[in-house]
C-alpha cells in the first residue's frame, strides 16, 4: 500500500474552496444527499482518538472533546466540508485542533472511509465500504465491519471482527510493531498469506489448506479457507497474527 503525506494533505484539505459547515459549540452536522454510491469520508488528524460509529442514514454528525466554536477567532473555526459532485466530506481543522482533541463521528453505516492518525487509536464500528486507515502511533479497532479493508500501521494493534461474508472483499492489514487480531466467520472462503518476522502465526480457522514455507527468518503461512476467494494479506514485523471464528451473536 503506498504511504500518504500527512501534512502537506492537511494543508491541502484545509484550504480546500468548497461550502463549509461551521461548528456549533463541540459539534457540526450536516445532510448528506443519498446517491447509489457510498458516502466518502476523509480526515487525517495529528494528535487525538478517532471514533466512527454508524448513525443516520443521511446524517454526518462530528464532535470534537477540546473545543468550542464560540470560543474560536473566525479564522481558527472548524469546519466540514461536502462536495456534492463527488459526494466526499472532509473535517477540516485549524492546526491547534488537528493536535489535540479528540473526534466522535456518527454517519451512515456504507460509507467509506480514508482516515490518519498520527498519534491516538482510530476505532470504526458497524460500518461496509472501502476503508483506507492508517495510524502512526496507536492502535486500530474495527468492529462489525466488512467491506474492503486496507489497514496500516506503524506502532500499533490492529483488530478487526467482521460477520458479513456477502460484503466482504479484502482484507490488507499490515503493521511494524503491534499484533493483528482477527475475527472472521468460519465458513469463509479466501486465501491468505501471513507473515511475521517476530512473533507467532496462530490460525483457528476450520476447512483451511495452509502451507508453512521454510523462511531463514520469521514465520510466513500462506494457503486457502474454505473454497479460496477474497485476499487475506496480514504483515507485521514485530508481533503475532491471530485468526479465528468469530463468535455468531448478530450480523452487521
Amino acid at each position: 500500500m503506498k504511504s500518504i503525506a500527512l501534512l502537506p494533505l492537511i494543508a491541502a484539505s484545509y484550504l480546500f474552496a468548497e461550502p463549509m459547515i461551521p461548528f456549533e459549540g463541540q459539534t457540526a452536522q450536516v445532510e448528506i444527499p443519498l446517491k447509489d454510491e457510498a458516502l466518502t469520508l476523509r480526515h487525517m488528524h495529528l494528535e487525538g482518538n478517532i471514533t466512527y460509529r454508524s448513525g443516520g442514514v443521511n446524517t454526518v454528525t462530528v464532535t470534537l472533546s477540546d473545543y468550542d466554536a464560540d470560543e474560536e477567532l473566525e479564522f481558527m473555526r472548524a469546519y466540514l466540508n461536502y462536495n456534492e459532485e463527488n459526494h466526499v466530506l472532509e473535517i477540516q481543522l485549524p492546526p491547534d485542533v488537528l493536535s489535540d482533541t479528540d473526534i466522535i463521528i456518527e454517519g451512515p453505516s456504507q460509507v467509506n472511509l480514508k482516515l490518519q492518525n498520527t498519534d491516538g487509536d482510530i476505532e470504526i464500528s458497524d460500518t461496509s465500504g472501502e476503508h483506507e486507515i492508517h495510524s502512526i502511533d496507536g492502535n486500530i479497532i474495527l468492529s462489525n465491519v466488512t467491506g474492503g479493508l486496507y489497514i496500516a500501521s506503524v506502532d500499533g494493534d490492529i483488530s478487526l471482527i467482521s460477520r458479513n461474508l456477502e460484503s466482504l472483499t479484502a482484507i490488507h492489514c499490515n503493521t511494524v510493531d503491534g499484533d493483528l487480531n482477527l475475527e472472521l466467520p468460519a465458513d469463509i472462503n479466501a486465501d491468505i498469506q501471513a507473515n511475521t518476522i517476530d512473533g507467532d502465526i496462530i490460525i483457528e480457522m476450520p476447512n483451511n489448506n495452509l502451507k508453512m514455507p521454510r523462511s531463514p527468518v520469521g514465520s510466513s503461512v500462506q494457503g486457502t479457507l474454505g473454497d479460496g476467494g477474497i485476499m487475506i494479506q496480514l504483515n507485521t514485523v514485530d508481533g503475532e497474527i491471530t485468526l479465528k471464528p468469530v463468535e455468531n451473536n448478530g450480523v452487521l
